[in-house]
């Protein structure tokens, strides 16, 4: 009855946890309940197992002192069981705050990378007024982007594709590499 009470325990525990996987929070909860569970088997076959060598001694010609030792020795081996336990739900516990946080942090450095995506905004008089790491760029007469910094800081700028007049607009088109492609003007 027992190992059945835990394997329908173990299923409903298992389905809960496959349907609330994309809530962290609520799966550490859940492997804590499972621990707890596991726990609780553990704690009712130490007691069965109490009642059994109880029922052996009655039978038994023992003497008290001998009944007693006994007894201690089943508390003791209970309390290191249950140490045991603690120990490796707090390990559980570290292990999963740690992964939590790792995902919290990739979490950020992708907004962080999606919200800084290399664009730079130009007008028809010249100044660029944003490109990331390259300031005072100015769009020449012929249509061609120039930078005060001189040429060199232009070619090393890989970001920048194609800069091209923009049909029925007074801007320019500039092509962006990581395929986004912005009319400024």
């Amino acid at each position: 009855m027992m190992t059945m009470m835990a394997i329908t325990t173990l299923k409903t525990t298992i389905k809960m946890t496959l349907r609330l996987l994309p809530f962290p929070l609520l799966v550490m909860m859940m492997m804590m309940m499972m621990m707890m569970m596991m726990m609780m088997m553990m704690m009712m076959m130490m007691m069965m197992m109490m009642m059994m060598m109880m029922m052996m001694m009655m039978t038994m010609t023992m003497t008290m002192t001998m009944m007693m030792m006994m007894m201690m020795m089943m508390m003791m081996m209970m309390m290191m069981m249950m140490m045991m336990m603690m120990m490796m739900m707090m390990k559980m516990m570290m292990i999963m705050m740690i992964m939590m946080m790792i995902i919290k942090m990739m979490i950020i450095m992708m907004m962080m990378m999606m919200m800084t995506l290399p664009f730079a905004l130009l007008s028809c008089d010249g100044s660029v007024s944003s490109v990331p790491g390259i300031s005072g760029w100015r769009v020449a007469a012929s249509g061609t982007l120039q930078c005060d910094g001189g040429l060199r800081a232009l070619s090393d700028h890989r970001h920048v594709t194609r800069l091209q007049r923009h049909e029925g607009t007074p801007g320019y088109l500039l092509s962006i590499q990581p395929a986004v492609t912005v009319i400024c003007g």
